[in-house]
């Protein structure tokens, strides 16, 4: 009769408990009262409705009703076990382990006849789920049980009376409903309008005519999820489609777009602070060392990271059930030389089945939620916050100190501030700080160490190997204790080549920057060869500090990838030379698989450690980023002052205060004091046209910026209209009658620079405003631009390079254009 009843039936019945206590947790709870609060417009706050929304359902009273008959069907699967159960529980004079059983059915049998009237995609979720894990669970557990043989004294006291085909029958209801629920769907698939989420242009050029256009992910059945199988569409389509766009693709689901990912990651920003209480006082970081913003993330994405940390924690226990379970079938086969009772060598093989499709299952789920989950959301949601900061901060770069020619006289390392007062520092930290703060293997390595999945694994092992060796296995392992410490000396090494690495990448970028802009200065004054000099010092020196780099991660590497074979072997010769030992097959080959996993813990350990002192450089620079200063916001337009005035107004370009002087300039230079214009009082006339003018450098772009609120105002008052930062937004596919285009208010600005996208020409004259066919021709001949378009073959859907590479003549015509557009 199968074995080890009761705890197998024990540990169901537990299950059942938790199911009940998850289904109580989760359940559908009232509303809160919710004050309406009083904040300020903010006009980055573009998320609406139906951004919000995943998508909208296809066919979905078809779906709820195959869905109903399905879950009738597993109702009356599960009576038909509860009855089962009753007649073996009757036989066997309703014993301890029959009740049990029947207590677990009877659980099974309510799920499934309450998850009938459950409509909703998250009460059907659930329901699904928890069908699935309660009736897949008993499979293993009680198959098992039937092929364990008896010859070994027994575990439990309690004899089972249960007849045989009762049981088998019980046991094969299990597995049919368990199929069935795994594989039912969670929802119905959805279509989400592709011109909601994607421009014009990219909507007309989708070629991808499914209307079941969202994610997979989104109502996959439960093996749908473990598997990936919501995948097979994405997969097919790359292998069929001659050309493949973004549009194709199918559309996220709510919980990866960027506007909701922006959204949650500014309302964290904005109300989480990491402040840790003592007795009588409190410790907070200081500001700019990221340790704040390292906090906020893993606020932000506590769900993830939780559910990391429980599958790494799963995990890390499965990795040493492959060598245990093979050390049982080594000593099965030295022990039963004759082969007498091969369901022992079944038992272990069968288990180590098990085993390692459990450990690639969790292994998956860990990887694509460390990778495919949490890196993309970090990442998006780090970049959506700089990009916003970069439109809200005040441009300093004009106090920030100039560079000069002679780059030698400047010492390696010299300069410390975190300044970001150049175009180059702010595209390296944009670009460089969250992709090397998510890196894959580094989140993955981080996530492990976080969550005590390292930890368990190495505790876990050193148990194991004290069982196999005894004390041989602690003199190896002393080896690898006593190399800890390097640790220390290597995170110094590695955060300073990461901090000049960072640096000399922001100076060669800003180079870059220069000689690409002015290429054609270069070409004509035959700077050529002194430039690429310039460029190859800088760059010959980010190379010596990325080369660093890479040369400690590979002796840190290669040095703890070393350690498990001198443990091995130190392991090895204590036992068998100097302890005498006798080296079983079962014990050398399980030790040596042990010593491989501790090998791999051991490595994931040294790899986190680099990975965190490298991510903590750019959260340092990104929360410093984060924390310079910012124009004030604009009101909205119906409470702007018309008015165009200075009242005794002193101005000033915006000034760094956050830094102290920079290191490294001579102490004996002559202080540069700041240009002021002093004690401005006059008002520009209304409905007429000013003209500022004036010498070079007299303040002209500086009073233009002080109306815009791009400049620091020491003293006096300054009124001027200025348009809100989602004023284009707000037009964005509103078609108004002819009359109704001039807005009271809406300003405008024509730097001495042109600002022009990579998009056509009719793109960049329209700049996101709705298209009028005959005001567009009417602007067209007023600006002199139809006779330039007549030279381009393609017109105004010619192509505009940045900064206008691709078209040169109507460059600045374009530009004033596209503003004349914008504040008529």
């Amino acid at each position: 009769m199968p074995r080890y009843q009761l705890e197998a039936t024990t540990a169901l019945t537990s299950g059942a408990l938790l199911s009940a206590v998850l289904f109580f947790v989760n359940r559908t709870k009232d509303g809160k009262i919710r004050l309406e609060e009083n904040e300020a417009s903010d006009p980055f706050d573009v998320t609406t409705a139906e951004d919000l929304t995943d998508g909208y359902p296809l066919q979905e009273e078809k779906f709820w009703s195959t869905m109903k008959r399905r879950k009738m069907l597993l109702s009356v699967l599960a009576s038909l076990l509860l009855c089962v159960q009753l007649a073996a529980a009757a036989l066997d004079s309703f014993g301890q382990i029959s009740c049990l059983r029947v207590a677990f059915s009877f659980y099974i049998a309510t799920v499934a006849v309450f998850s009938i009237r459950r409509q909703s995609v998250f009460e059907h979720t659930e329901s699904i789920w928890h069908l699935s894990a309660l009736n897949f669970v008993p499979v293993p557990l009680l198959g098992f049980t039937a092929i364990i043989p008896d010859d070994y004294h027994p575990v439990s006291s309690v004899s089972v009376h249960a007849p045989t085909i009762l049981w088998y029958t019980a046991l094969g209801l299990h597995l049919v409903v368990a199929l069935i629920a795994a594989n039912t769907p969670c929802g119905p698939a959805l279509h989400y309008p592709p011109e909601a989420i994607y421009s014009e242009k990219i909507a007309q050029a989708i070629t991808n005519t499914a209307e079941n256009n969202v994610a997979g992910i989104y109502g996959a059945s439960p093996l749908g999820i473990l598997f990936f199988s919501y995948s097979t569409k994405v997969v097919m389509l790359g292998n069929t489609a001659a050309s493949l766009e973004i549009g194709d693709l199918p559309i996220l689901t709510v919980d990866m777009r960027a506007s909701h990912l922006y959204d949650s990651m500014k309302r964290v920003l904005r109300t989480v602070s990491l402040r840790i209480p003592f007795l009588f006082w409190s410790w907070q970081p200081r500001v700019g060392s990221g340790i704040t913003l390292g906090y906020q993330l893993l606020v932000t994405n506590k769900s993830g990271f939780l559910a990391l940390i429980l599958l790494s924690l799963a995990a890390g226990g499965m990795f040493y059930m492959p060598p245990l379970l093979l050390s049982g079938l080594l000593r099965y086969l030295e022990s039963d030389l004759e082969r007498q009772d091969f369901r022992w060598g079944l038992v272990w093989v069968a288990g180590l089945l098990c085993a390692h499709l459990t450990l690639f299952t969790l292994t998956g789920q860990v990887w694509s939620l460390a990778t495919a989950t949490l890196q993309a959301k970090l990442r998006n949601q780090l970049n959506t916050v700089l990009f916003a900061k970069t439109l809200l901060r005040k441009d300093i770069a004009s106090t920030a100190p100039t560079s000069t020619a002679n780059e030698e006289s400047k010492e390696d390392g010299a300069e410390k501030s975190e300044g970001f007062s150049s175009k180059a520092q702010i595209m390296t930290l944009m670009f460089v700080g969250p992709r090397t703060l998510t890196a894959l293997r580094g989140l993955r390595c981080t996530s492990s160490v976080l969550s005590a999945n390292v930890p368990i694994e190495i505790i876990v092992g050193t148990t194991f190997l004290y069982k196999l060796l005894g004390v041989s296995s602690l003199f190896g392992l002393g080896i690898a204790i006593a190399c800890l410490p390097l640790n220390h000396f290597a995170g110094k090494a590695v955060s300073g080549a990461q901090d000049n690495l960072m640096k000399s990448r922001d100076q060669r970028v800003a180079l870059m920057n220069e000689v690409l802009g002015g290429i054609r200065m270069l070409k004509f004054m035959a700077w050529e060869r002194s430039f690429e000099d310039r460029i190859l010092k800088i760059r010959s020196k980010e190379l010596k500090y990325q080369r660093l780099n890479y040369i400690i991660e590979s002796l840190l590497e290669g040095f703890w990838s070393g350690i498990p074979v001198i443990i091995t072997l130190v392991s090895f010769y204590h036992f068998a030379v100097i302890r005498g030992e006798v080296l079983k097959p079962s014990i050398a080959f399980t030790s040596i698989i042990v010593f491989n996993e501790l090998r791999f813990a051991l490595s994931l350990l040294t790899g986190t450690f680099i990975n965190i002192v490298q991510s903590a450089v750019s959260l340092r620079r990104i929360e410093t980023y984060l924390g310079t200063r910012e124009i004030s916001l604009v009101p909205d337009l119906s409470v702007q002052t018309r008015r165009v005035a200075f009242n005794s107004c002193t101005v000033t370009w915006p000034q760094d205060t956050s830094t102290g002087s920079t290191p490294g300039t001579s102490a004996a230079s002559t202080p540069r004091q700041k240009f002021l214009l002093l004690d401005l009082s006059f008002e520009f006339p209304e409905g007429q046209l000013s003209l500022v003018c004036g010498k070079l450098g007299s303040g002209k772009t500086l009073l233009l910026l002080a109306l815009l609120g791009e400049a620091d105002v020491v003293a006096g008052q300054l009124s001027c209209p200025r348009s809100p930062a989602n004023t284009l937004a707000s037009f964005a596919g509103f078609d108004p009658a002819k009359e109704t285009w001039l807005v009271d208010g809406v300003c405008a600005y024509v730097p001495q620079t042109a600002w022009l996208q990579n998009a056509s020409i009719k793109d960049n004259i329209l700049f996101s405003l709705p298209y009028d066919d005959e005001r567009y021709r009417l602007t067209l001949e007023a600006c002199a631009l139809v006779s330039d378009l007549a030279i381009l073959d393609d017109g105004d859907d010619s192509e505009i390079g940045e900064r206008g590479v691709c078209v040169i003549k109507a460059l600045h015509l374009l530009y004033i254009y596209l503003v004349r557009m914008a504040k008529r």
